[in-house]
């Protein structure tokens, strides 16, 4: 119940992920909590250990909640599944941001590529001011 901010990750561990995008939602989370979201979540493509290993690395103080996606079934179900083979990472979940608002999804944004961060970044759903 209430609003959720959602981003969805490629996997745990991996540089975009690890040192600019998580980073930037855990340095946010305050000011998100501040605009209107009740729940930030960051939906991982790793198994649950990984992503409970990696969760505790980026943000220590448990500032958001970590859930795993391992077998992609959530990808799956909202067609957001790519396959990376030049990158040597096989199927995973594209770079995505869900507005969840009472359990119905608003608004979905997309990367164009699973290494940008542009259009799923924290920064820009924080209301100016808060």
């Amino acid at each position: 119940k209430g609003r959720t901010l959602a981003i969805g990750v490629p996997g745990a561990f991996t540089p975009t992920c690890s040192e600019r995008h998580v980073p930037g939602l855990v340095a946010n989370a305050e000011r998100l909590r501040r605009s209107g979201y009740d729940h930030i979540v960051c939906i991982v493509a790793s198994d649950p250990f990984v992503t409970n290993a990696w969760a505790r690395q980026v943000d220590p103080k448990g500032w958001i909640r970590f859930v795993s996606d391992g077998n992609l079934n959530f990808a799956h179900a909202l067609g957001l599944t790519t396959h990376q083979q030049k990158l040597f990472l096989g199927d995973r979940s594209e770079r995505y941001m869900l507005i969840i608002d009472n359990g119905t999804i608003e608004t979905v944004r997309v990367e164009k590529q699973i290494t940008d961060y542009s259009c799923t970044r924290a920064e820009a759903f924080v209301i100016d001011g808060v």
